[in-house]
C-alpha cells in the first residue's frame, strides 16, 4: 500500500510538475508526460492502471480512491509469471485477433483463388493468393511463435538448418521472383479471410486474416523474420518476392477434439520440408501442456514440449540452458519409472511412439513424473555417485534400471513438490548403496547366463535385455 501511495497517478495524467507534497517529478516522468502530450487525440483514449504487486486487505474502493478513480488491473506473482513471463520466454506474448498484409497487384490477372472445398468436417473456405515475403516477415518477427500455436516446432532453433538456408539465399541471391516458384508456400488457418483491390492505391490490394495460425510454413515464416531482424540484409532483398499463401477458414461448430484432429491431418499431410520427429508429433498433447503447466508452477522450471519453444527466451537473456527441461530426457525417465527401463535407453522415435506414450502419460500422476525427473537429474549430476561404490558401467548402461528401482521404492507414495527434488536424491543414494550388491545377484542367476562370456560379464547388453524388470521387481531394495 505504502508504494501505491507514492504513484501520483492523477498529478502525473494531468501534466503536473510537481507532487502532493511538492517535490518534483523525476526526469523519467516528464518523460513519460512528454510522450502522453504528443498523443493527437489523446481524448479517445481510456485510462487503464496495471498494477504489479500482491495487493491484500486492499479493496476496490481504497484502490480507485488512490488512482484517481480510473479502470485498473492488478497483476499479483501468479498472473505475473503465466501471464506475462512464460509468453515472454515463448514469443507469444503479442497474439494476433487479426493481421493485415499489403498484396500487390500489378502483374496479376486474377490475384486469388478462392473456392469452397468439401472435407471430413463441412465445407471449408480456401483462399490461394501470392503475397509479398517482406509482408510475411513483418507479421512473423511482430507476432513471432504466436502465429505458430498449432505448429509442432519452433523453427527459431532451427537457424542453421539446410532448408532455412535454402530459403535465405534464394531471397538473397536472386533479383527476380524465383523464390515464388522454389518455396511450397505458407499454409495459415483462419477464422475469416477478405481480400480487396479498392484500396484507393492503384496497384494494391490488402488481405485480412483474422486469428491467423501457421499450419505449414513456419519455417518459411521465421526464416524471412529472421531476415528482417538482420542488419547485413536490407530491405531491397525481398523486394518483388513473393510467397504463396494458402488460407483455410476452419470448419464451424465444430468441439475442439475435432478442430484439432483436423489441424494434426492437414500438418502431417503438409510438413515436408524438415523431417518431423515422434516428439514434435506429441508437442500439443494436452496433458503434456499440463505437464508443462505442473513444472512452471511448482519448481519453476520450463518444460521444453516443442523443439526450440523457449529459444527467445534463451536468446533474450529472459532463461538459462539450466531452467529447461529436456522433453526426452523427461520421457526417458518417465519410461524407465513405469517398469520398462530397457525401452528407455532405445531411440527417440520409438520411447514418443503414440501408444506408448499416451499410456505413460495416462498411468503416471504430477508427483510420480517429478520424482521420476529429479532421479533422473540426481543420477546425471554425478554428486551421488562420487559417495557411492558403484562401478561407471551401472551408470553408463543402467541409470534407467536404477529410476525403475527408486519407482517400486516409492511405490504409492505422494510427494509434495517442493520437497520432490530431495526426495528423490535420498532414493536415488539409497538405492545406490544396494546396486553393487544387486548386479552380483544378477550375474549369478542363471536366466542370465547368456550374458556372460569369455571377458566377463556384458552389461551393456542385460540393462537392453528381457531380464532386467524382472530382476529389480524381485530384488528386495528395502
Amino acid at each position: 500500500m505504502a508504494e501505491l501511495l507514492k504513484m501520483e497517478v492523477g498529478r502525473i495524467s494531468r501534466g503536473e510538475g510537481v507532487d502532493s507534497n511538492s517535490r518534483q517529478f523525476s526526469a523519467r516522468i516528464r518523460a513519460f508526460q512528454n510522450k502522453i502530450s504528443e498523443i493527437r487525440d489523446i481524448a479517445l483514449y481510456k485510462w487503464h492502471v496495471v498494477i504489479l504487486a500482491n495487493l491484500r486487505n486492499v479493496n476496490d474502493e481504497q484502490l480507485r480512491r488512490l488512482l484517481d478513480n480510473m479502470e485498473y488491473e492488478v497483476f499479483d506473482y501468479p498472473r505475473t509469471y503465466n501471464e506475462l513471463v512464460f509468453p515472454l520466454t515463448t514469443g507469444t506474448n503479442f497474439c494476433p485477433t487479426e493481421i493485415t498484409i499489403k498484396i500487390s497487384l500489378g502483374k496479376k490477372q486474377q490475384p486469388q483463388l478462392n473456392q469452397d472445398v468439401e472435407t471430413g468436417l463441412g465445407t471449408c473456405n480456401v483462399r490461394m493468393l501470392y503475397v509479398p515475403t517482406i509482408e510475411i516477415a513483418r507479421c512473423t518477427a511482430k507476432y513471432r511463435n504466436a502465429l505458430l500455436r498449432y505448429n509442432p516446432r519452433n523453427y527459431l532453433s532451427l537457424a542453421r538448418n539446410e532448408v532455412n538456408q535454402s530459403i535465405s539465399d534464394t531471397i538473397k541471391n536472386t533479383t527476380k521472383n524465383e523464390f515464388s516458384l522454389r518455396n511450397n508456400g505458407i499454409t495459415i488457418l483462419s477464422e475469416y479471410s477478405s481480400v480487396t483491390d479498392r484500396t484507393g492505391v492503384s496497384g494494391e490490394g490488402q488481405l485480412i486474416i483474422k486469428d491467423p495460425q501457421i499450419l505449414n510454413g513456419g519455417q518459411t515464416a521465421t526464416t524471412l523474420a529472421m531476415m528482417l531482424e538482420d542488419q547485413d540484409i536490407g530491405l531491397s532483398a525481398f523486394e518483388a518476392k513473393e510467397v504463396l499463401l494458402k488460407i483455410i477458414e476452419r470448419p464451424k461448430d465444430k468441439s475442439e477434439e475435432e478442430l484439432a484432429e483436423f489441424i494434426e491431418s492437414i500438418s502431417d499431410a503438409t510438413n515436408k520440408q524438415s523431417k518431423i520427429v515422434e516428439a514434435d508429433r506429441r508437442s500439443n498433447d494436452p496433458r503434456l501442456i499440463k505437464l508443462q503447466s505442473y513444472f512452471y508452477k511448482h519448481h519453476g522450471l520450463f518444460l521444453e514440449r516443442k523443439r526450440g519453444e523457449f529459444q527467445y527466451g534463451l536468446n533474450e537473456k529472459v532463461l538459462l540452458k539450466s531452467d529447461i527441461l529436456d522433453r526426452v530426457s523427461m520421457t526417458r525417465a518417465l519410461t524407465a519409472f513405469a517398469g520398462d527401463p530397457a525401452r528407455a535407453r532405445s531411440s527417440q522415435d520409438r520411447i514418443f511412439e503414440e501408444e506408448g506414450f499416451d499410456r505413460l502419460l495416462t498411468n503416471l500422476d504430477d508427483s510420480s513424473v517429478a520424482l521420476a525427473f529429479f532421479a533422473l537429474q540426481a543420477i546425471d549430476s554425478g554428486e551421488i555417485i562420487k559417495i557411492s561404490d558403484v562401478p561407471s558401467h551401472a551408470i553408463r548402461y543402467g541409470k534407467y534400471a536404477i529410476l525403475y528401482a527408486v519407482s517400486l521404492r516409492n511405490a504409492g507414495a505422494i510427494v509434495e513438490p517442493k520437497e520432490s527434488p530431495s526426495q528423490a536424491a535420498l532414493q536415488v543414494a539409497e538405492i545406490m548403496k544396494k546396486w553393487t550388491s544387486f548386479e552380483a545377484d544378477v550375474k549369478a542367476k542363471t536366466s542370465n547366463s547368456k550374458y556372460s562370456n569369455s571377458t566377463g560379464f556384458n552389461f551393456d547388453n542385460y540393462y537392453k535385455g528381457s531380464t532386467v524388470v524382472d530382476d529389480v521387481k524381485n530384488y528386495n531394495w528395502g
